[in-house]
């Protein structure tokens, strides 16, 4: 990675003398933008690890440990690669006076924030979700904000429109606009041309 680079490529992984073998549990590649600090930190990171040292949050010590236990049959899968990465993100959110949390309440708040600001299938591909519903069930939510954001929208675009229209015209899109049951057809009909 380089300070160029501001993309996490999410790759399987195969093993290797700094990696264990590993897949997406959805078994897509994919590949999510950084933000600048972001890709300074894992920058330095990376320039302070030995070369090819592809982990950020495991140290070579570690990697050492659990590869040995791998080879030796007594690793258990379930077991997390880090075992204290949840212990010093606890001990971050007391510090910080934040409720408990899980290191997974990161990613969900990433999600739904991108979900506020990019397009649908934009946030399915960086969450790595194989199936839109999924990120539409649990990330899409409709905030006030949203709401006032779209009134705002509409009225615009009622605006362009009807800086375009002839008088006439005005008339035709008033009553479709506010008469969604067309009860007024017979009033449409009267103003001609119609279609």
């Amino acid at each position: 990675m380089s300070k160029n680079q501001q993309y996490i490529h999410v790759n399987p992984k195969e093993d290797g003398k700094y990696t264990i073998e590993w897949e997406p549990k959805d078994h897509e590649c994919r590949v999510i933008p950084m933000p600048d600090k972001t890709t300074q930190l894992l920058v330095d990171i990376q320039t302070a690890s030995p070369a090819d040292f592809s982990y950020v949050f495991i140290s070579p010590e570690r990697l050492s440990h659990t590869k040995d236990r791998i080879q030796k049959g007594t690793w258990n899968t379930k077991c997390e690669t880090v075992n204290n990465m949840m212990k010093n993100f606890s001990n971050l959110c007391r510090n910080a006076q934040i409720a408990k949390s899980s290191i997974h309440d990161l990613r969900r708040s990433a999600i739904t924030n991108w979900a506020q600001r990019l397009p649908i299938q934009i946030v399915q591909q960086f969450a790595g979700h194989s199936d839109i519903t999924t990120t539409r069930q649990y990330y899409l939510t409709v905030r006030p904000e949203n709401i006032a954001s779209a009134s705002k929208i509409i009225n615009q675009m009622l605006q362009e429109v009807k800086s375009g229209l002839t008088q006439k015209w005005r008339r035709v899109a008033a009553i479709f606009i506010f008469d969604k049951n067309f009860k007024n057809l017979d009033l449409l009909r009267k103003i001609k041309p119609f279609w």
